[in-house]
């Protein structure tokens, strides 16, 4: 959260209050890693246990996947050096900022779920993570989400 431009925030759930954090490895394809903003869905890769981009399974054919929310990123000089973020678990709402959110309606208690490290309204079949609190893209482009960590739970 010390990128300035980002309007990305934890409202509740860390550093204390029960989300569980932890600091992790970033993919890096061809020596070059991912670049994961504040906000962004990430998963674990299996392959070599680094966080890359989350995108939602088809919950009809496909067991989920355990995502986190990037709350410090690589976009800043230490996380960068480091080639580390820091995320979190479940339990959180976030402030997300326009570039973390797909295009939607977003009404309160919309479920949500991921693409590419970003989030969406969630669609059939799709791993929920969470529901809408707040829609205030007309006002300053942000929306209020709470997010339970995507226990399994689909539309």
């Amino acid at each position: 959260m010390s990128l300035l431009t980002n309007k990305f925030d934890v409202l509740r759930g860390w550093p204390r209050e029960g989300a569980l954090d932890e600091t992790f490895d970033v993919y890096a394809p061809a020596g070059v890693p991912v670049s994961l903003a504040p906000g962004m869905v990430v998963a674990l890769r299996s392959a070599d246990g680094k966080v890359d981009k989350a995108t939602t399974p088809n919950m009809a054919t496909t067991d989920p996947v355990a995502p986190w929310v990037v709350v410090e990123s690589n976009q800043d000089f230490s996380g960068q050096f480091l080639t580390k973020i820091v995320a979190l678990r479940s339990n959180a709402m976030f402030r997300l900022d326009p570039a973390n959110f797909s295009a939607g309606t977003y009404a309160p208690g919309t479920p949500v779920s991921f693409s590419a490290g970003v989030w969406k309204e969630a669609a059939a079949n799709d791993q929920v993570i969470g529901e809408v609190v707040e829609n205030a893209t007309a006002t300053d482009g942000t929306l209020v989400v709470y997010y339970d960590g995507g226990k399994g739970i689909k539309k």
